[in-house]
């Protein structure tokens, strides 16, 4: 992959263009940006320069023996431009705290791609294609240098992009077994990402419903298992009070499916520490219900572990539990959890602006104990407030150790973001700053 340079320069011109509708709620921001509209919105492999010069382990050594080095991690994202979007992926050799990315040197994608990488942690990272129906396998070396290694086209399958959902989309479970949603075809492309083959189409039949339109929001993994929820929304764009979900089992590839009708636009997920999986409303939804009461209320829901069907009897009102128009969870330490909560002292909710106040730096977060939600709910001590294109995820910065919980913070004024370890409830720190609007860290090695 050629590597290009990112106009930072560019930036500054992100508060206008984000205040385009069409550019907000369209192409791979549809999921992130989560408009109340309606829903979402085989090749032969190719040897790599390293091989070829006797690095067979693909990491930049020269030693071809494989990879015993410090981990290595790349934070992704998005900057706009007048010419559209462009991904980047910024390496880090650590997420200690201090640093500021570099995207003068990062990789460059096409628009925002699927991004994931190999639990085997060797360096190898693919790309969903936004722009073309294509996965791409790249071996990255720790030197920043990425060699395209292998490819395959979804296009015979009937697919115009590999993008998929968007954020997480794409799935790679195991060297044999990788995975690829697509809310357009509302489908999942079954591949084997070693050797970089299809090997089936999987309609997801029990998801459609007549009438309405329909969108996948993001993969949970649960043992064995991958869980992904649908929102449903009428043609002209009232958000549906149903959700759905799409159990996949991964050893089987057959797949189950369970809806309920007292929540919807649940998008978001996160899991507690026994790997129950609950699901969310996005944050785009907390402006329709505050201006109108009577639109959906932000709601969660969740699949306890192992289970085929939701629990029916755990229902929370985000809004009633916080106080304030909230939406989204995000994974905290243990079963904390955190979700957002616009502050309407600063521009308060209007029926012409309930859409677009999603975009604007001025949530805050909020955290409470899954199962004991009204009894510990609390906004967090923090001296910033994000827009709501924040997202949660945890990683293991040193192998052996409990994975550290994360959220992104990204302030749509300024283009810019931080990552911050929100290990405390009480008080987030920030490790990273990223000139961009960021979305994840993936650990490559």
């Amino acid at each position: 992959m050629a590597r290009r340079f990112i106009d930072l320069d560019a930036l500054a011109l992100l508060p206008r263009l984000l205040g385009w509708g069409p550019l907000a709620c369209a192409g791979a921001l549809a999921l992130v940006i989560g408009c109340d509209a309606p829903g979402d919105e085989g090749g032969d492999d190719e040897a790599s320069g390293d091989e070829a010069s006797g690095d067979g382990d693909g990491d930049g050594d020269g030693d071809g023996d494989g990879d015993d080095g410090p981990p290595q991690f790349l934070v992704a994202g998005i900057v706009v431009t007048p010419d559209g979007e462009t991904g980047f992926g910024a390496l880090l050799d650590s997420l200690d705290a201090g640093q500021t990315t570099d995207l003068s040197s990062a990789l460059t994608f096409p628009g925002r791609p699927s991004l994931a990488v190999s639990p085997a942690r060797d360096g190898s990272l693919f790309i969903g294609q936004l722009e073309e129906p294509t996965i791409q396998r790249y071996q990255v070396a720790r030197n920043g240098d990425i060699e395209l290694v292998g490819e395959v086209s979804v296009a015979g399958l009937g697919l115009t992009s590999a993008q998929g959902t968007g954020l997480n989309g794409l799935q790679i479970v195991s060297d044999e077994t990788g995975y690829l949603f697509d809310s357009t075809t509302m489908s999942v492309v079954v591949f084997d990402p070693s050797e970089m083959i299809l090997r089936e189409r999987i309609e997801l039949e029990g998801l459609l419903r007549d009438g309405l339109n329909v969108g996948l929001g993001f993969i949970e993994q649960d043992g064995d298992r991958l869980l992904v929820s649908a929102t449903y929304s009428e043609p002209g764009g009232t958000n549906e009070p149903l959700v759905g979900v799409a159990i996949v089992d991964t050893l089987t590839d057959e797949i189950s499916y369970a809806t309920r009708e007292d929540c919807g636009f649940a998008m978001w997920s996160a899991q507690d520490s026994a790997g129950n999986t609950y699901f969310a409303s996005h944050p785009a939804g907390a402006g329709p219900h505050a201006a109108d009461p009577e639109r959906l209320a932000p709601c969660m829901v969740r699949v306890l572990t192992g289970a085929d069907d939701f629990d029916d009897d755990y229902l929370i009102e985000l809004s009633a539990l916080t106080g304030g128009p909230s939406g989204g969870i995000m994974r905290g330490p243990g079963d904390q959890a955190y979700t957002m909560v616009y502050d309407d002292s600063q521009v308060p909710i209007t029926e012409q602006n309930a859409t677009t106040i999603q975009l604007l730096p001025y949530w805050d977060f909020y955290t409470f104990e899954l199962g004991r939600e009204a009894e510990t709910v609390e906004r967090v001590d923090n001296d910033f407030q994000v827009s709501s294109l924040s997202f949660g995820f945890a990683i293991d910065e040193v192998d052996g150790e409990a994975a550290t919980p994360f959220v992104i913070g990204a302030d749509t004024f300024t283009g810019q973001g931080g990552i911050y370890d929100v290990s405390n409830p009480t008080s987030f720190s920030e490790r990273i700053t990223v000139t961009g609007i960021p979305f994840s860290i993936y650990r490559l090695r």
